[in-house]
């Protein structure tokens, strides 16, 4: 009997964007490898075909409309692509923006913690603080029926006067509901004979029924019993006037002192994304409202069509729009510019309103009164604004009272979630319940403890569980989300990742990589585009394309094992051969210029370290994710720089003294934050090379025929913009439980321009075109015109010569974003004591790449500048003057400085545990 052959994935003449009829099979089972150069092709492969195609046939499965809608994908550009698996793909997408999303509930652990505190909670009175309890129905009913034969029952219904409510008010509800007994006190009284006077300031209980228990009763026992709930709001008493034996019954949950009713325990109520469960005061963001300026134009780096488009293009404030070009025309403003471009008074006068009379109040008041009338979509996109101020009432825990009050193990799920992950499991251990709620115990226990011990595995064990979504670094994002996917144990899936090991110091990608071989061996297969030699020396298969990128990239320069690449001419091959190394670390003392230290830096996890930077040198800051690294140097060392150079006014972290900045003359911060925050945000646009074209196109002959301005060719200006999709390009088509799915405009076909604007060509090609031109090749098309090949040639100088000029700037990954940032500082004069502080340039760069970018930051430190980079490539820190090592772990067990020296130095350190991987790194290279 012939065996079956090996599922394969195939794939024939892939050609999406700059790949060249590519071929290729790929078995599934495995753990497969795909490098090159940035832009070499790799996320066309993959994502763009591979992935792109496997959802699109997933999403026309499932769409049974008439219109069918999902119908309208573009099919990747693929001759043939068979084998396809159900896929997930887990991308380096932005940072989640909703500030709603905290680690557990990106993770999937807060549904856990909500289950488990629903059912072994132990609620106290918000009012009291004395225990809330609460018995079912049938004890209370077998508790009445099981007194003895002839015993004479008075069924009460305690009563609380509710807010607003006195005595008299009791006595004619009492009336209305047909009750004619009441209980003050310990006496018994008629209503007739009742009055308000008599029973102030006594406990107060209706009498539901008197009756005698017999064996004929049971039928009445029941019918009052469930009268007296109803009446009590959940509380009966139960009371034996022969014998004085009374009892109390609390049938919903009710305080044991006080009798305050409480809420039921639900999930929703532990749930600061539900109404049942959020703070009333903060719905549950655990921050105070109130809008800034900052936070809605991004600390001034967002257009006003990047900021509030969609307040006009979603919620239908067209009104608005009117306003701000009528602002902008008056003062003589590009609405393509970011507003902190813009002059002061400007930008003050947008947000206060003008200081004269006119018919806009200002943007703050505006939003002020949409908040007070937002529709719930609305107020959603105004959450994303508020301010950082923790909510007085539940002290930025995000839920109400109630919530707060209930308690596991003496714990309440805010506490438990203020603790480190690597923490939770020890605490969950403590747990214990009576009886059948002990089985319930352990299988929420065990589950969340599998969930973050994985999640410990994958690094992220430093991180708290309420930590807000939108601080985490894409890698810690991209961590969280493939925890859920491991999480999950499906089996036969393709799963698809980009840059796993981002933001990962070399011990933790030892962890990762235990994970990504348990995902490959429960049967997945496992397509990962990745930069790291670790991981590619570990991979079942190994792609790699290239030999460059753009349209000299495409091609597949080298498949199979790590060792057969290895053993070929391919650049990666050549890396990891090491045939091919970094260029080495020059011959340059360092602290020759002198130094710069920072005294008592305590900030979050800091432990009072004092650290020197060498001036004039390149110096790596190192150490395992969640060590201090930028606490150390953006949280601390930059705002401490920045408010003394340029007035900035955020507040650094704690500390004593910065020293030595006198030889200094300004500081630069190039970190991981998306430079852009809608896809209207491009290349041309951040650069400032758009305004520049987009005025070279309103030069054209047939432009000045038609009394065209540069706004005819902004698909952000009505002018321009393609009326259908209002420039986007794109149509959103709402999939219910899945994600939005986007499909090209059917009117301007992707192209976000009006029909007669691409009429006006500039050398043969519209506006449009144009951006969709590289870097390199619009290098080439507007050489002749100074200003835009000035940008051009820059942007070539830091290696993103084959980024599009028409690229979203979200999608840049962390990386291309920072070499951006310093191709904007490489165009300034007077480079000469600077300081230069950067977070992990290196993310989305292979060693080639890497080669490039250390070139570009030594010519800054030949210039005179200092550079600072925080970053966990392991080549890159050999190749540095200067490394400042922290740890020795994460978290509370980190922020203390376990090696400073250069490289050699620090790999001869036992403690770091950067200096075991370096020493190892280093003997390679011997």
């Amino acid at each position: 009997m012939n065996e079956m052959a090996e599922p394969v994935l195939v794939v024939r003449g892939a050609t999406e964007h700059n790949l060249r009829e590519v071929d290729l099979d790929l078995p599934h089972g495995r753990l497969i490898a795909f490098s090159g150069v940035s832009g070499s092709g790799k996320t066309s492969l993959v994502f763009d075909t591979i992935y792109a195609e496997a959802r699109r046939r997933f999403l026309v499965a499932l769409d049974r409309s008439e219109q069918a809608v999902t119908r309208r994908l573009r099919p990747p550009r693929v001759r043939r692509l068979e084998g396809l698996a159900p896929a997930v793909a887990i991308a380096q997408t932005g940072r989640p923006q909703s500030p709603r999303a905290t680690v557990a509930t990106l993770s999937g652990v807060h549904d856990l913690l909500r289950l488990l505190w629903t059912r072994v909670g132990e609620p106290h009175c918000v009012a009291c603080g004395a225990p809330v309890r609460s018995e079912r129905f049938e004890e209370l009913h077998d508790a009445a029926l099981g007194l003895p034969a002839g015993t004479q029952l008075l069924i009460l219904a305690p009563r609380w006067l509710q807010p607003g409510e006195d005595e008299a008010a009791f006595l004619a509800w009492t009336d209305r509901s047909g009750y004619r007994r009441i209980r003050a006190g310990t006496e018994l009284m008629t209503l007739e004979d009742a009055t308000p006077e008599a029973l102030r300031g006594k406990p107060l209980a209706v009498v539901v029924d008197r009756l005698v228990i017999r064996p004929d009763t049971g039928r009445r026992l029941k019918g009052s019993l469930e009268a007296a709930v109803q009446a009590g709001d959940g509380r009966v008493c139960l009371v034996d006037p022969g014998t004085g034996w009374e009892r109390s019954f609390a049938v919903r949950p009710a305080c044991s002192a006080c009798g305050a009713p409480f809420r039921p325990l639900e999930p929703a109520l532990f749930s600061f994304n539900s109404l049942r469960g959020a703070c009333p005061t903060c719905r549950g963001l655990g921050v105070q409202q109130g809008l800034g300026f900052d936070q809605l134009f991004a600390d001034g780096r967002a257009t006003l069509e990047e900021a509030l488009g969609p307040l006009w293009r979603e919620f239908g404030h067209a009104e608005l729009q009117r306003h701000l070009e009528r602002f902008c025309r008056q003062r003589r403003l590009d609405p393509d510019l970011p507003v902190g471009a813009w002059p002061g008074a400007a930008a003050a006068a947008l947000w206060d309103g003008p200081p004269e009379r006119a018919t806009f109040p200002g943007l703050s008041r505006w939003l002020d009164r949409l908040g007070r009338r937002a529709r719930a979509a609305e107020r959603s996109w105004l959450d994303g604004f508020v301010g950082e101020a923790a909510c007085a009432a539940c002290n930025g825990a995000r839920l109400r009272p109630e919530a707060l009050a209930v308690t596991v193990a003496g714990r309440t799920i805010a506490e438990l979630c203020a603790r480190p992950l690597a923490a939770v499991p020890d605490l969950l251990g403590q747990i214990r319940a009576d009886g059948p709620g002990q089985v319930v115990v352990e299988a929420l226990t065990g589950q969340l403890g599998r969930s973050l011990a994985l999640l410990s595995d994958l690094g992220l064990g430093y991180l708290t569980l309420d930590r807000p979504g939108d601080t985490l670094s894409s890698g810690e994002y991209q961590r969280l989300r493939l925890g859920a996917a491991l999480g999950s144990r499906m089996t036969r899936i393709l799963y698809v990742l980009d840059e796993p090991s981002l933001g990962l110091h070399a011990r933790d990608t030892d962890r990762l990589l235990t994970a990504l071989e348990a995902l490959r061996d429960a049967g997945n297969t496992v397509l990962v585009v990745e930069h790291d030699p670790a991981i590619l020396r570990r991979a079942d298969l190994l792609v790699d394309l290239g030999p460059g990128a753009g349209p000299d990239g495409g091609r597949i320069v080298a498949r199979g094992t790590p060792d057969e690449v290895a053993a070929g001419d391919s650049l990666t091959g050549q890396y990891l051969a090491g045939a091919r190394r970094l260029p080495p670390r020059p011959a340059r003392p360092a602290g020759t210029r002198g130094w710069l230290r920072l005294e008592n830096a305590r900030g979050h996890n800091l432990k009072g370290i004092s650290v020197a930077f060498p001036l004039g040198s390149l110096t790596c800051v190192t150490g395992v994710s969640g060590s201090g690294k930028s606490t150390l140097v953006q949280g601390t060392l930059y705002p401490a720089l920045a408010g003394r150079f340029h007035g900035a006014e955020v507040r650094p972290l704690p500390h004593d003294a910065c020293l030595g900045a006198e030889s200094l003359e300004r500081v630069v911060a190039a970190d991981q934050r998306p430079i852009g925050r809608t896809p209207r945000s491009n290349l041309a646009s951040y650069t400032g090379l758009l305004t520049p074209v987009r005025r070279l196109f309103a030069e054209m002959p047939e432009s000045r025929l038609r009394a065209y301005r540069p706004s005819h060719f902004s698909f952000n200006a009505a002018d321009g913009a393609c009326p259908e999709c209002g420039g986007s390009g794109m149509e959103a088509v709402r999939q219910g439980l899945l994600e939005d799915l986007e499909i090209p405009c059917a009117t301007c076909d992707g192209s976000r321009y009006r029909t007669e604007v691409l009429d006006v060509r500039y050398r043969g090609l519209t506006i449009a075109e144009t951006l969709d031109l590289t870097v390199g090749e619009a290098a080439d098309r507007f050489d002749a015109v100074p200003e835009i090949a000035a940008r051009l040639r820059l942007l070539q100088a830091v290696g993103l010569g084959y980024l599009r000029l028409g690229h979203s700037t979200p999608r840049l990954s962390g990386g291309e974003a920072q070499r951006i940032k310093l191709a904007a500082q490489l165009g300034r004069p007077g480079l000469a004591r600077t300081l230069y502080l950067l977070d992990e340039p290196t993310t989305g760069l292979r060693l080639e790449d890497v080669r490039f970018l250390l070139e570009l930051l030594r010519r800054l430190v030949d210039e005179g500048s200092t550079v600072v980079v925080v970053e966990h490539h392991l080549e890159f820190a050999a190749a540095t003057d200067w490394i400042i090592d922290l740890g020795p772990e994460a978290g509370d067990e980190g922020g203390w400085v376990v090696a400073a020296g250069t490289p050699e130095e620090v790999a001869r350190v036992p403690e770091s545990r950067t200096g075991q991987y370096l020493a190892q790194r280093l003997a390679q290279s011997d």
